[in-house]
C-alpha cells in the first residue's frame, strides 16, 4: 500500500480524472469483498444477529455439503510465503511492490516485470547502484573469512569474544546498507568449509572490486569503448562466479548483489549497445578456480582508470595555467611578457608529452585571451608558436586516454562522412553546448540544434527545425524525452522523411555513431 501510495499519489494530485476513476476502482474492490464473504455486513451496515448467538445443531452430512466441504476445519491460518520486490510501472511512472507467494510465482512475475522493462528501454525502478554492490559485496566477503576464523576458535576463551565482537560490529556495518544480508553469519544454517568459504569471499571481493570499476563508467563516459567493454565482461564474470560458487551454500534466492550485478548488466549492455560474449547465461558459467585471474585483470582496468584520470587532472592544470597567463598577456596586465610566455610555452611542452599537442582544440580555447590580441608568439617558445600556427587548421586529436578526446573510431569517421557539413536536431533533456559542440566536431556538422521542451509542453518547437531543409537526422534521447515528445518527433520525421535515431544510452559520439549505423545508414546512404 505504500508503494502504490508513492507511486499513485503525485499523479492523482495532478489528475481529477485518475482520482475519479481510483475511487471508483476501491467502491468495485469493496463491494466484491462484500460478496466473497456474503455472511459479512455490507459496509458501513451496523451488526445486528438474526438470531441469538448459541451452538448450532449439527447438519446432517449430505453429498452436497460434503463436496462443498472445506478441507480445512476451523478458521484457516494462513502462513506467510516467500515475499519479493517486483517492478511495477504505470505509464512513464515507475515503483516497486512486494510480492508474496511461492518461489516459482514470484520468479515468474519478476521475470515478466523486468523483461518488459528491458523491452521498452527502461532502466529497472529499484536504483541498482554499483557503488552500494561493491560496499556491500565487500563486507560479505569480510563476513565469510571473520567466520572461518570464529569456527576455529570455538570454545577459545582468548579468542572467540574478540571475533564474536568484529562478527556484531560487521552486522553494525551491514544495517546502515540496504538490503545488506549477512547470510553466513545466520544462525541456525550449516555453512559450507573453510576452504569453499575462502573461495566465496575471494568472489565477493572481485565483485566489489569490479563494480567499484563499473561505478567510474558514470563519473567518466568518455572513456575508450574498448575499456567499456572490458569492464562489463568483468562484472558478467564476478556476477557469474559468484552464482556458482554461492550454488555450495544454503541459499536458496539469488544473492541480492549477484542478482543486482546480472541485471544491471542486462539493462545497461542493452542501453549501450555493448556486447558482453560471456558469463550472461545459466549454460556459460565460468570456472570458479578461474577468481585470482579476474582479480588481476580487474587491478589492471582499475590502475589504468587511475592513470587516465590523473593524466586528465593533470592536463587540466596545465590549460588552465595556460589560460592564465594569456589572459594576462592579452589583457595588457602582464609586468613582464616573457616570463608569461615562458610559462605558456612549460604548460604546453607537459601538454604534449599527455598527448594534447599544440593544435588540440582545448589548447586554442586557453589561448583565447592572447589570440584575440594578435600578441606573436615570441619565436624561442617553439610550442607557443606552434599553438599560434595551428589556429584555423583541422582541430587534431589526442590519442586515447591522453587527458584529451579519445581518437575517434572508425565508426565515427564513417558516420562523418554521412552527415558532413548538415545540421542535426536533438531531443530530450536540457540543451548542453558543450556536449553539442562535441557532436559538431565529431561529425562535422554545419550546427548542432538542440531543441528546449518542457516535461509536460507541447512538442510544436521541434517542429520547424525538424522540417528546415539542413537538418539530415533526429537523435531523440530515449531517457530524457519521455514517450509523448518521442511519438511527436517521429511523426515530424514521417511528414519529413528525414530519418530518427533512438539513443537508449548517452550521447558520446562513439554512441550516436554505433546507433545511427544501426538504425539510418541506409536511409542516410542514398541522400548524401
Amino acid at each position: 500500500m505504500d508503494a502504490l501510495r508513492d507511486l499513485l499519489g503525485p499523479a492523482m494530485r495532478r489528475s481529477e480524472p485518475l482520482r475519479r476513476a481510483i475511487r471508483a476502482l476501491g467502491e468495485m474492490l469493496r463491494d466484491e469483498a462484500d460478496r466473497a464473504a456474503p455472511e459479512l455486513p455490507r459496509h458501513g451496515a451496523p451488526v445486528v444477529p438474526a438470531e441469538p448467538l448459541g451452538p448450532a445443531a449439527p447438519e446432517p452430512p449430505s453429498a452436497t455439503t460434503e463436496a462443498r466441504a472445506s478441507p480445512i476445519a476451523g478458521p484457516r491460518i494462513v502462513k506467510p510465503e516467500p515475499a519479493r520486490e517486483v517492478p511495477l510501472r504505470l505509464g512513464d511512472t515507475g515503483a516497486v511492490v512486494r510480492v508474496f507467494g511461492r518461489p516459482e510465482e514470484i520468479e515468474r512475475a519478476y521475470t515478466s516485470a523486468q523483461q518488459q522493462f528491458e523491452e521498452d528501454g527502461y532502466a529497472p525502478p529499484r536504483p541498482i547502484e554499483p557503488r552500494v554492490i561493491a560496499q556491500r559485496a565487500a563486507l560479505k566477503a569480510e563476513s565469510c573469512r571473520l567466520f572461518v576464523q570464529r569456527r576455529a576458535a570455538a570454545g577459545d576463551e582468548s579468542r572467540e569474544p574478540a571475533l564474536i565482537a568484529a562478527i556484531n560490529r560487521l552486522l553494525d556495518r551491514a544495517r546502515e546498507l540496504p538490503e545488506c544480508f549477512l547470510w553466513v553469519v545466520f544462525p541456525g544454517r550449516e555453512q559450507p568449509g573453510d576452504e569453499m568459504l575462502g573461495l566465496i569471499a575471494d568472489w565477493y571481493d572481485a565483485l566489489s572490486e569490479s563494480a567499484a570499476l563499473i561505478a567510474t563508467l558514470d563519473a567518466e563516459p568518455s572513456r575508450p569503448r574498448a575499456w567499456i567493454e572490458a569492464a562489463m565482461q568483468t562484472f558478467a564474470h564476478a556476477s557469474a562466479g559468484l552464482r556458482v560458487a554461492l550454488g555450495q551454500t544454503w541459499l536458496t534466492r539469488p544473492d541480492v548483489d549477484q542478482d543486482d550485478a546480472h541485471l544491471w548488466l542486462r539493462w545497461r549492455t542493452k542501453a549501450a549497445e555493448v556486447l558482453v560474449p560471456r558469463y550472461m547465461r545459466l549454460d556459460d558459467p565460468p570456472e570458479l578456480a578461474s577468481v585470482s585471474e579476474l582479480r588481476a585483470a580487474i587491478a589492471s582496468l582499475l590502475r589504468e582508470a587511475e592513470e587516465r584520470s590523473h593524466r586528465a587532472a593533470s592536463a587540466e592544470r596545465h590549460l588552465k595555467r595556460v589560460r592564465y597567463h594569456a589572459e594576462q598577456i592579452g589583457g595588457g596586465r602582464a609586468i613582464d611578457p616573457g616570463h608569461d610566455w615562458r610559462r605558456i610555452d612549460e604548460a604546453l611542452r607537459e601538454l604534449a608529452l599527455l598527448g594534447v599537442p599544440p593544435s588540440h582544440p582545448r589548447v586554442a580555447a586557453a589561448l583565447k585571451g592572447v589570440q584575440e590580441s594578435a600578441a606573436p608568439a615570441p619565436p624561442e617558445f617553439a610550442h607557443a608558436s606552434a599553438a599560434f600556427a595551428a589556429r584555423g587548421q583541422e582541430p587534431a586529436r589526442a590519442e586515447p586516454g591522453a587527458g584529451g578526446e579519445p581518437e575517434w573510431s572508425e565508426r565515427v569517421l564513417e558516420v562523418r562522412e554521412l552527415l558532413r557539413g548538415r545540421a542535426i536536431v536533438v531531443i530530450g533533456g536540457e540543451p548542453r553546448q558543450d556536449a553539442a559542440n562535441r557532436l559538431r566536431d565529431a561529425f562535422a556538422l554545419d550546427r548542432v540544434e538542440w531543441v528546449p521542451l518542457t516535461e509536460h509542453g507541447s512538442g510544436a518547437p521541434m517542429r520547424a527545425p525538424i522540417m528546415h531543409p539542413d537538418t539530415l537526422l533526429v537523435l531523440v534521447l530515449v531517457k530524457l524525452a519521455g514517450h509523448l515528445h518521442a511519438g511527436e518527433a517521429r511523426e515530424y520525421c514521417r511528414q519529413a522523411g528525414k530519418p530518427l535515431v533512438m539513443l537508449q544510452a548517452g550521447y558520446n559520439p562513439e554512441q550516436v555513431a554505433y546507433a545511427v549505423l544501426g538504425q539510418a545508414s541506409n536511409q542516410l546512404r542514398p541522400a548524401g
